[in-house]
């Protein structure tokens, strides 16, 4: 099939020039940098129940053929929270999606300090898995939420997701050194993972509040110089130009007027 739609499928639209390998300017952008950090200590922190949690049912005697499924389980939760809260961000925002998932996914990770049975433990599994889930699926939303030019997109997510795979590099190893340091227990691990999320959903909310104090603002397209004369004056030429390259029938319009 795919052999198929690569002999018969072409682009409706002309390719466009690739963008810079860095967006300097990004780096001035506080709604975009917290939303990075955010990323960074997020992946730091979700990651530390995935690589620990089939040997910490072993340590509080659930039994092997069981703790086995719990990795299992934990993805089963997360296949949902990738797909149900995508549908909520299409209505209230990436951020605003993302932040209370991230408030609660910090409590449960918390919570799991007191787990000592195996259905406590499963339910942290299903749970947990569903509120991180959302921090597979949102994250490109939110940073294509933050760019008010379209043709930097791909640039602001390399740059944002190369800061933020080094938190997820981080996080799982430095996780194994706090349990051989706290002689085979998990609370130093689990705190530590607690606290990323904690960070985590302290930058988003930052970065929801930085971009209300500033909105970003959007690229100019052809028809909202028509329908306001004094648009003109927002954004600049280059931006105008990506806009005359892609589809009208694409751009939304003001209301009274007709796409060409």
């Amino acid at each position: 099939m795919c052999v198929t739609a690569c002999v018969m499928l072409k682009p409706r639209l002309e390719p466009r020039k690739s963008g810079p390998l860095i967006d300097y300017a990004s780096f001035k952008d506080f709604p975009f940098i917290f939303a990075t950090l955010a990323f960074f200590f997020g992946y730091m922190g979700m990651y530390i129940p995935i690589y620990y949690i089939q040997n910490y049912a072993l340590k509080i005697n659930v039994d092997q053929n069981l703790a086995m499924y719990f990795v299992t389980i934990l993805n089963a939760g997360s296949t949902l929270g990738r797909i149900l809260p995508s549908y909520v961000a299409d209505k209230v925002g990436p951020l605003n999606a993302l932040f209370p998932c991230m408030v609660i996914a910090t409590l449960l990770i918390y919570c799991w300090i007191a787990i000592k049975n195996r259905s406590g433990l499963i339910a942290f599994a299903v749970l947990d898995g569903f509120f991180t889930g959302t921090f597979v699926s949102l994250p490109p939303a939110c940073i294509s939420y933050l760019t008010p030019d379209m043709s930097l997109i791909g640039t602001r997510i390399g740059m944002s997701f190369f800061v933020a795979a080094f938190g997820a590099l981080a996080g799982a190893p430095v996780a194994g050194a706090l349990l051989t340091r706290d002689h085979g227990n998990y609370l130093y691990a689990q705190l530590f993972s607690g606290t990323c999320m904690a960070l985590c959903s302290s930058c988003v909310l930052a970065s929801i509040l930085a971009n209300r104090i500033r909105p970003p603002a959007r690229p100019v397209s052809p028809q909202d110089t028509e329908a306001d004369p004094k648009l003109n004056e927002i954004g600049n030429e280059e931006e105008n130009d990506y806009f005359n390259k892609v589809s009208a029938s694409e751009i939304p319009v003001a209301d009274g007027q007709k796409s060409e």
